[in-house]
């Protein structure tokens, strides 16, 4: 009877931890989404998640130009980005590239990039502290996942 409520118990903590998670990816997602094109409008993206995957697709004029896939778990800490007022930045661990699976995408072919050591994720300027810290607290919970 212990372990059935041990086991009970731990799994609705992980049913709270992923609902807890999803609702902070679909913030981070919506936060981005919704600022998509107001800097340049012929410069757009779309940001999505599956489980700890973060996949931002960035389109020029309406075609698709890069695609920036992550997994949070391999991500070392958010912070807000210097250089672009309107962005945080994510650096994987020990910012090794190829953590980031960076795709760029000229007259019909792909080809992979890995000089970059961070990602950029583009939110409204008055927004970022809040989605770093939301994004420091997903990373985490990807890495408590992975260590589970």
């Amino acid at each position: 009877m212990f372990l059935l409520l041990t086991i009970s118990l731990t799994a609705g903590t992980i049913k709270a931890q992923t609902t807890e998670y999803q609702n902070l990816m679909d913030k981070i997602c919506q936060h981005s989404n919704d600022y998509s094109g107001m800097y340049n409008s012929r410069q757009t993206w779309t940001v999505s998640y599956e489980a700890c995957t973060l996949t931002d697709r960035y389109y020029f004029d309406g075609e698709l130009t890069v695609k920036i896939e992550l997994d949070l778990a391999n991500m070392e800490k958010a912070g807000v980005e210097k250089r672009f007022y309107h962005a945080i930045v994510v650096y994987p661990t020990n910012r090794n590239p190829e953590y980031l699976n960076v795709t760029r995408y000229e007259d019909g072919e792909a080809k992979k990039i890995t000089d970059g050591i961070y990602y950029n994720l583009m939110v409204p300027a008055d927004d970022k502290w809040n989605v770093k810290k939301m994004m420091e607290q997903a990373i985490g919970m990807c890495q408590e996942g992975m260590d589970k």
